[in-house]
C-alpha cells in the first residue's frame, strides 16, 4: 500500500496542533515533527481530495497553509523507519525496540514496536514522558484505559506493570491493526483492542486512563473520560505542548480533576491528574 506524506511549515505551536487534529479527523494516521516543519501521513486508499481540499480552506480562514506532497512507496516505508528506528531507554527500566533489534537483557521492561504508520514508539517526548510518569503510579489489579492507544505502546507497559485488564482504543484502522500486532509481539494477553472513539466508552469505568492524543482531541474529550474514571482515579494526558497546561487543567476543573504529577521536555507536556 502507498501512502502520501504532506510537508507543512507554520511558525507557531497553536497552528501545528490545529492541522494535527483536522487532519486526524478525514483519516491522516501518522505525524512527524521536525524542526520547522509537521509531515503528515495518509494511505493513499483513505485519501479523499474534496475532504482534504475543504480541511485545508477552514484552516486558510485562520494563517496561510503551504505544503509539498509525495507518494511513498510502502516498502520504501517500511525500510526507512527499520533504517532510522534504534533502540532506546525510558527511565532507566525501559528499552523499546523493533522486532528485528538484538534483545537487552540487563532492563526491567523490554518492549517492542513495529510502529509501521502508528504513533508511539518512546522517541517523540510526550510518549517518553507517559512511559516515565507510568513508572511512578500503582498499576497493580488496575483496570486500565489507553485512550488513542496508536502502537499500543502504553497498553503493553501498563501491562507489565501490573494492570488486570485494559481496554485499547483508536478512532484509525492502521493504528489497531498495529497495536494488535505488537501486543501479540509481547504476549499481552490482557489488553483488548477496539476500533472507535470516545463514544465506545459507554458506561465502562476504570481506574486509571491514558490519552497521549492531542490538545484538541483532549479538550474535546475531558468530559467522557472524566465520568469513565473511578473516585480516587488517575488520568495522564500528553500530546500537548507546555503553554496549552492552562486550557487543558480550565477544562478538567470542571470534572473535579486535580493535577499531581507533571513532566515537561522540550516544550512538551505530560500531566497526571487524580480524581477527587
Amino acid at each position: 500500500m502507498d501512502y502520501l506524506s504532506f510537508s507543512f511549515s507554520f511558525p507557531e505551536d497553536w497552528q501545528k496542533e490545529i492541522l494535527i487534529a483536522h487532519l486526524s479527523d478525514i483519516g491522516f494516521g501518522g505525524f512527524q515533527e521536525e524542526t520547522y516543519n509537521t509531515i503528515a501521513f495518509i494511505p493513499v486508499s483513505d485519501f479523499y481530495q474534496a475532504d482534504f481540499d475543504q480541511c485545508i480552506q477552514l484552516m486558510q480562514q485562520y494563517f496561510p497553509v503551504h505544503y509539498v506532497r509525495h507518494v511513498i512507496p510502502y516498502q520504501n516505508w517500511n525500510a526507512l523507519w527499520e533504517k532510522n528506528f534504534q533502540p532506546i531507554v525510558i527511565g532507566e527500566e525501559i528499552v523499546v525496540r523493533a522486532s528485528f533489534h538484538l534483545k537487552i537483557p540487563v532492563v526491567k521492561h523490554d518492549i517492542v514496536i513495529d510502529p509501521k504508520m502508528a504513533f508511539g514508539t518512546g522517541h517523540h517526548e510526550t510518549t517518553a514522558m507517559m512511559l516515565r510518569m507510568m513508572l511512578q503510579e500503582n498499576f497493580t489489579n488496575k483496570k486500565v484505559l489507553d485512550f488513542g492507544t496508536g502502537t499500543g505502546i502504553l497498553s503493553i507497559l501498563a501491562s507489565r506493570l501490573g494492570a488486570s485488564e485494559i481496554l485499547a482504543i483508536d478512532n484509525d484502522n492502521h493504528a489497531t491493526d498495529n497495536a494488535k500486532e505488537n501486543i501479540f509481539l509481547n504476549n499481552i494477553l490482557n489488553a483488548r483492542v477496539i476500533h472507535g472513539g470516545i463514544d465506545s466508552l459507554k458506561e465502562n469505568k476504570f481506574d486509571i486512563i491514558l490519552a497521549n492524543i492531542n490538545r484538541e482531541v483532549i479538550i474535546h474529550s475531558i468530559e467522557n473520560l472524566a465520568k469513565s474514571l473511578n473516585n480516587q482515579g488517575a488520568l495522564f494526558l500528553s500530546g500537548f505542548y507546555n503553554n496549552d497546561m492552562g486550557a487543558i487543567l480550565h477544562k478538567t476543573s470542571f470534572y473535579q480533576l486535580q493535577l499531581t504529577d507533571k513532566f515537561t521536555e522540550n516544550n512538551w507536556i505530560a500531566m497526571q491528574l487524580k480524581s477527587k
